[in-house]
């Protein structure tokens, strides 16, 4: 029985992956510098700037360039109400897109640069430190009530659990470990009770098949560390 549901864990595990991290592919965050000034004073003072694409900013103006408090209004609905300097996202802001990711916090160079909080489109949430739009570490609570922390990679228009980290189900059942590519490589499970779970040595006790586990070729087998018993996939 005890087999069986850890087989259960390690498989949901893997499965995660395809709803873990924010999608970022539909934010907007490029703004444009065409378009025309159309109230104010868009050189030294505060001024509306029309953007070709029907985008606005409204905000203080200095040596012609976006410097200050304004707000970024996006032609898809979107928009980013904040700190600007020469022209560009820096400093704190919250970034409003209009596909359902939130952001709120450091920006450097028109990304996410630095502590912040987001919100992605499928209701999890992520708190840490980003870089350059992604998250490289911090925790990531999902609406089922699982949750993770610990380190992340970007990988295209998301990150993947990547290095050092602890994911939390829902029961209380926990995985702590290295991560390689979003997938657990070594580590320790433990059940909803903080016992710590396991599988039996011998051919006939292998866990589970590496078709179940989604990694070919690769099963999971159990081996002993001074620090406790812990699982690792086999070479």
């Amino acid at each position: 029985m005890k087999t069986k549901k850890y087989a259960l864990y390690l498989l949901a595990l893997t499965v995660v992956v395809f709803c873990f991290g924010c999608n970022t592919a539909t934010r907007n965050l490029n703004g444009n510098t065409n378009g025309i000034c159309i109230s104010g004073n868009c050189e030294n003072g505060y001024g509306t700037w029309r953007y070709p694409d029907g985008g606005q900013y409204v905000g203080p103006w200095k040596n012609g360039l976006r410097n200050g408090q304004g707000t970024d209004y996006f032609a898809d609905g979107s928009r980013y109400v904040g700190q600007f300097v020469d022209g560009k996202r820096n400093g704190h802001g919250t970034y409003t897109g209009a596909s359902g990711y939130n952001y709120t916090g450091q920006w450097s160079n028109n990304k996410e640069n630095g502590q912040g909080r987001a919100v992605c489109s499928n209701g999890e949430r992520q708190e840490g430190t980003f870089i350059d739009g992604f998250m490289v570490y911090g925790k990531s609570e999902f609406p089922n009530g699982n949750r993770y922390v610990g380190q992340y990679r970007p990988d295209g228009n998301g990150i993947q659990r990547h290095g050092q980290g602890t994911f939390t189900w829902a029961d209380g059942s926990t995985y702590t470990g290295t991560w390689v590519a979003d997938k657990p490589e070594e580590g320790i499970l433990t059940d909803p009770k903080g016992r710590q779970l396991y599988p039996r040595v011998g051919q006939e006790d292998t866990l589970v098949s590496s078709e179940r586990l989604g990694e070919k070729g690769r099963e999971v087998k159990k081996t002993s560390v001074p620090s406790g018993r812990r699982w690792k996939k086999a070479n």
